[in-house]
């Protein structure tokens, strides 16, 4: 027996066979909308992710008022050498705790200069090298000249430049003490 057109095969003669979409099969258009969805759900929560972290980054990225400049006596001016270089640690209060280390440095023309010994690389304390006129850094090797700026090594900044004054018969250096 001969088969019409349109009918499946070894079935009901009134089934008829479907053609099929090969450019949009069904299970495309489905996927196609689930990946939408999808992206559409991935990009709002990003959105929303980000709305809340934003005021934490701000927050982060507040910048604090500087803490007051406090004068605090590092030395009797007659503890002081002629020309040369001393280095000093100051402290709270009678047995605090050590919170700033400096360099005194008074030239040969009299002039005073304090200078920080904290390293600006990873903020370990330097050394005076009397001979050689620098500043050295023994955890990595930064070299900063005899006025504090860096020369050589790791180190990305000149040592930092305190205020000094003389205050009766001391010399005083000024310091911004850290938080409690």
């Amino acid at each position: 027996m001969k088969e019409k057109s349109g009918e499946v095969p070894n079935g009901r003669a009134d089934e008829k066979v479907r053609p099929i979409d090969l450019a949009n099969p069904p299970d495309t258009a489905l996927s196609l909308r689930r990946d939408f969805l999808k992206m559409g759900i991935l990009g709002l929560s990003g959105i929303i992710s980000t709305m809340a972290l934003y005021p934490l980054i701000k927050l982060a990225k507040a910048k604090t008022p500087p803490r007051p400049l406090k004068f605090v006596d590092a030395l009797l001016i007659s503890e002081m050498p002629e020309v040369g270089v001393k280095k000093i640690a100051l402290y709270e209060t009678p047995g605090g705790r050590a919170y700033a280390r400096v360099f005194i440095k008074r030239s040969p023309d009299g002039r005073l200069t304090a200078l920080s010994a904290v390293c600006s690389h990873l903020g370990c304390i330097v050394n005076y090298d009397r001979l050689k006129d620098r500043f050295v850094c023994p955890c990595h090797g930064g070299i900063y000249d005899g006025n504090g700026k860096n020369i050589a090594g790791p180190p990305p900044a000149p040592l930092k430049n305190l205020p000094v004054r003389i205050s009766g018969a001391y010399i005083q250096v000024g310091i911004r003490k850290p938080p409690v």
